[in-house]
This record gives structure tokens, C-alpha cells and sequence, in this order.
């Protein structure tokens, strides 16, 4: 137990999966700041910069009766890992890494005050993959940065499959956040279901579509879409294991999707689009279109024509991938020096 308290991740949210798994690979304790809920009829950016506040009298608290921890911040937001600057200037012994995710790099969050020295004075900066990595080592504001890649983990996913279910739907795994083309993605579902009449397969949409309410009105008619809405881990887990695969597509190019990580952890082939993390990573072991209707539909149909190989492919890639993140795993803790911590 006290090798687990040398390392501490402080992540300001409710719960994060992705931070979760993360300090289980360093066997470090996760402390979660929880979001403070204020009264409903004050303006946004008031509760905002309260919850900011009293998130960060919370975290420099923690810090001062734990300073001797190793600390790794979670980037966003980016206010954590100022404070983890500032304790590293009063006193120099202060150890800190930040998680840093694609957000952390991009307006507003790159233009908080401090941020980038913040990251040019971190023991290590963590993004989670190589395309990424690559292109902020080439930006002279990173210069003196130490970046480490270090891919999301294949999750365990439970086991919720009922025989009955199986093979009935594709689950498509979307937030209903602004980096996901969710509309192309249920156009190029339509486009596929147009051209199959005859298809019994149907489509569970995940998370809370009223994020994007005329997203949802334009598709809700269609009998073989269907809108979970937010959803448990449980029961998210049991849509997964019982689908016949997952789609999952994002914007960007240079991030690493969680979503296909958990379809490998429930061994189930997955569509996604065809941006340099995923070429890199899945190139053509998976299905992986271009972000438009008609090549997602193309995509869809070449699934059901290569699925016998796509479910074989998901060992090599479990391998492969488990592989690649315990050398890169490695190559950080050695750098960090963190060899007698980690159990």
C-alpha cells in the first residue's frame, strides 16, 4: 500500500475511464475532483470559474499535505497543470507529469496563461499517439517539452453477450460531441440500409443526443436507428458484447479514438475513419473509410464481406498493440525513474 501512494493522478471530473486505467498501469492512487453544483439560474461562466476555483483550493491542498507524491495532472483542463508549475517553482524537488490530451493543444485551452512553460517544466508530458507526438516536437514553443506516447490500453470488457441478441445491431459509440460527424456517419448508415432493404441489421446510437437534438429528430423515424441516450457502463458494456460491431469515427486527425480500444477488449471488429492515428495503429486489419456517406456505407458493406478475417485479426492486433504500449509503458517509467514504485 505504500508504494501506491508514491504516485498520485488528480483528475478534475466525476469519473474518467481513460484516467482510471491509466493510474492502474502505474498502480498510482487517482484522487477525483468532482464538479461543484451551483445553483442553476447562475450564469455559466460564474458557476465555470466557481467550480475552477474551489477545484483548485482542493488540488494545492492535496498537494501541500502530499507533496512528497509524484503527481500527474490531467490536461484538460489546463488550470491543473499551472499549479503543478507553480509548486515546481517553490520548490524544485516538485515532480509532476501531465496527461495531456488533443484539447490541451488547441485554443482556448493552449492560450491559458502559463500553460506552455507549464508543459516545458513537466518530468514528462503523455499524449496518446505517435501522429500527435510527432507534430508538437516540431513547434519551437515545445522545444524543451519531453513528450512520451503512450496509447490508450486494450480495456477487459465483461462478458454480457446473449445468444439471442448477437449479430442483430452495430452499435455506433458517439458523445454527440462537436469532433464527431455524427450526421455523416447516420447518412452513411441510411445510405447502406437504402441500398439493403431486405437487411434485418439494425443501428443502437450511444450517448446523449440532446447534444445534438436536430441530429436526432432527422434520423429518430427510422425504425432501424435506434437512440440509446446516456447510458451506464453496464449497460453500455452489454450493447457492446452483444453487437455485431462498433462504428466510431472523429474529426480529427490526430487523435486516438478509446472507442476502438474497447471494441478489441470485447473482441468485436469495428469501422472507423481512415485518419493517421488508426493507419498507423489498424491500417488494414479493420475497416476504415473516409468521412463521408457513401465511402461509410462502402465501409459497412465491406465489413460483412470481411468479417470471418476482421474477428481473426482482432489477436494479432490485441497482441500488437498490448506489445507497442508496454515497450512505450516501459521507456516512460525509466525516464521518470519510477521503477521501484511500480508493482
Amino acid at each position: 500500500m505504500e508504494n501506491r501512494l508514491k504516485l498520485t493522478y488528480l483528475s478534475w471530473t466525476d469519473f474518467n475511464w481513460h484516467a482510471f486505467l491509466l493510474t492502474k498501469s502505474f498502480n498510482a492512487k487517482i484522487i477525483f475532483i468532482k464538479r461543484i453544483r451551483f445553483i442553476k439560474f447562475f450564469p455559466r461562466l460564474v458557476n465555470v470559474a466557481f467550480d475552477y476555483l474551489i477545484k483548485s483550493i482542493k488540488t494545492i491542498t492535496f498537494i501541500i499535505k502530499n507533496y512528497k507524491n509524484y503527481f500527474f495532472f490531467e490536461n484538460p483542463p489546463p488550470i491543473a497543470s499551472v499549479i503543478g508549475l507553480l509548486c515546481k517553482k517553490i520548490n524544485k524537488n516538485f515532480k509532476y507529469v501531465i496527461d495531456a490530451h488533443n484539447g490541451a493543444f488547441e485554443p482556448p485551452m493552449i492560450n491559458f496563461p502559463f500553460v506552455i512553460k507549464a508543459f516545458n517544466n513537466a518530468d514528462a508530458v503523455i499524449v496518446h499517439n505517435n501522429p500527435l507526438r510527432i507534430f508538437l516536437q516540431s513547434k519551437n514553443e515545445f522545444n524543451n517539452c519531453t513528450f512520451f506516447t503512450l496509447n490508450d490500453p486494450i480495456p477487459e470488457i465483461p462478458d454480457y453477450s446473449i445468444p439471442s441478441y448477437k449479430d442483430k445491431y452495430f452499435l455506433v459509440v458517439t458523445t454527440f460531441h462537436g469532433d464527431e460527424p455524427v450526421e455523416i456517419v447516420l447518412e452513411g448508415i441510411e445510405l447502406f440500409l437504402s441500398k439493403s432493404i431486405d437487411s434485418k441489421v439494425e443501428f443502437h446510437v450511444s450517448g446523449n443526443y440532446n447534444k445534438s437534438i436536430n441530429v436526432y429528430k432527422k434520423f429518430s423515424d427510422n425504425k432501424k436507428i435506434k437512440f440509446l441516450g446516456f447510458v451506464d457502463q453496464e449497460t453500455y458494456h452489454r450493447e457492446l458484447t452483444n453487437s455485431i460491431g462498433v462504428l466510431t469515427y472523429s474529426i480529427r486527425e490526430m487523435v486516438q479514438q478509446f472507442a476502438p480500444m474497447e471494441a478489441l477488449g470485447a473482441n468485436k471488429p469495428f469501422i472507423s475513419n481512415r485518419n493517421l492515428t488508426n493507419i498507423e495503429l489498424f491500417d488494414n486489419k479493420m475497416v476504415l473509410t473516409e468521412i463521408n456517406p457513401e465511402s461509410i456505407a462502402m465501409g459497412i458493406e465491406e465489413f460483412f464481406m470481411r468479417k470471418g478475417e476482421l474477428e481473426k485479426n482482432i489477436v494479432y492486433l490485441k497482441e500488437q498493440l498490448t506489445e507497442i504500449r508496454n515497450k512505450d509503458f516501459n521507456n516512460l517509467i525509466r525516464h521518470l525513474k519510477l521503477n521501484d514504485a511500480i508493482i
